[in-house]
């Protein structure tokens, strides 16, 4: 097959790999394609954390999530209500978008981390581990599900989280965590740094994996993105136990528009970059902030069009070097202000659920908790706040994660 884009040499090495993995993708469950919103063919994609709702709101898209079908890692059916959240990260497919808005067909919800908090949050480094991997606690983390923070997240408590992962450091850069009583399994998507055929084991951070007779996937190579499902205890030689696997992420679906937010695992040239496994061709992009460059570790946000299983983008923005964002607790982490490194405000639009008027707080779809005591208001004032009432909210989370502070409401 020939690409309508030439690379140079370094970076069809790149390419080379990520076909294979495209492959495997493929292979394993393929594009449930076609959801049920009644578009048709799904005409766009995007894939990152939900940053807001009104509908669902992923890469600045506002998603119209009403008819989709909402599945996990597996295929499983999840609850549209229940799962989708603030920081929660998803892959989008749906109809054509027109002004920053479509509707959504599919949404596949993903979970790079399901297991025990094997090191609990450490403040000095912002960090915690869970299956003995490290996951950083950053300002835009939401733990909106733990009362408490990242700091009632305890030692041997079960937990999932959703991440931006790094896969040239290894390090978990969480969006989103959850805890996760009583799951029924564990699992992990990572790149594994070692493995040994005879063991039949790898080893992905501070964990070592034992795949026993389960076929391994293929390509199976060290720096090579898997997902492992695994059993809930280790065996007697303290190795998880996979029962399972199953592809890294979803192939980008070729010919549709869309966007993806990830971090920068590898670097061709200037232009020709990978993130999160997904090859990107930035030569006809425009790259924001002016003067911005991508290099290993960048967070970005590419939007363009899928060719040939390459991402040409249109636009490229750095947000951040992702392993230097705030830790949590830290300072400039977490305010009603927004931050240094240049993260979206959270955007809700829809009914208040239940209001507190003495604690100056609602809750609004998530649920998410929402501190209005610092506001300002639009078409209304804090005494015409009620439950039913529909408002339009941005703020940035609290020093925590666990709730949103709320800058500006406007009134319906």
């Amino acid at each position: 097959m020939t690409h309508a884009v030439q690379f140079p040499v370094p970076w069809r090495a790149l390419s080379a790999l990520l076909a294979a993995m495209a492959l495997v993708v493929g292979c394993g469950g393929g594009d449930s394609g076609v959801g049920t919103g009644g578009t048709g063919s799904p005409q766009s994609f995007s894939q990152g954390p939900i940053s807001g709702f009104g509908s669902i709101i992923v890469n600045g898209v506002h998603f119209d999530d009403g008819a989709a079908s909402v599945v996990d890692d597996d295929g499983s059916a999840l609850s549209r209500s229940q799962d989708l959240r603030l920081g929660t990260v998803v892959d989008v497919e749906g109809g054509a978008v027109s002004n920053n808005a479509a509707t959504a067909t599919t949404i596949r919800v993903h979970v790079d981390l399901l297991g025990p908090v094997t090191t609990a949050w450490n403040a000095a480094s912002g960090r915690l581990a869970v299956l003995g991997q490290p996951v950083r606690v950053v300002s835009t983390t939401a733990l909106d599900g733990i009362a408490g923070g990242a700091a009632a997240i305890a030692a041997g408590s079960t937990v999932k989280v959703s991440s931006l992962y790094d896969l040239a450091t290894g390090v978990y850069v969480a969006t989103r965590i959850d805890p996760a009583p009583g799951a029924a399994h564990f699992a992990i998507r990572g790149a594994p740094s070692a493995i040994d055929a005879s063991a039949h084991t790898f080893t992905i951070g501070g964990g070592v994996f034992s795949y026993g007779n389960v076929a391994p996937p293929t390509p199976f190579a060290a720096g090579q993105a898997l997902r492992a499902v695994l059993a809930t205890a280790p065996d007697g030689q303290g190795r998880w136990v996979v029962t399972a696997f199953g592809p890294a992420r979803a192939a980008l679906p070729d010919g549709r528009q869309g966007g993806v937010d990830g971090v920068v695992s590898s670097v061709a040239d200037a232009m020709h970059f990978v993130v999160d496994g997904f090859a990107v061709d930035a030569t006809n992009a425009k790259v924001t902030p002016t003067g911005a460059t991508v290099g290993v570790q960048s967070r970005v946000v590419v939007q363009g069009t899928v060719t040939g299983g390459v991402l040409v983008a249109t636009s490229v923005h750095v947000r951040a070097a992702h392993d230097d964002e705030d830790d949590q607790g830290g300072a400039g982490a977490h305010g009603g202000n927004g931050n240094a490194n240049g993260a979206d405000a959270v955007q809700i639009d829809g009914p208040i659920l239940t209001l507190d008027t003495a604690r100056q707080t609602f809750t609004m779809r998530g649920p998410t908790t929402v501190s209005y005591a610092t506001a300002s208001f639009d078409n209304g004032k804090a005494t015409d706040l009620a439950v039913g009432v529909v408002v339009k909210m941005s703020g940035n989370l609290s020093a925590d994660g666990t709730y949103v502070v709320a800058d500006k409401l406007t009134l319906h």
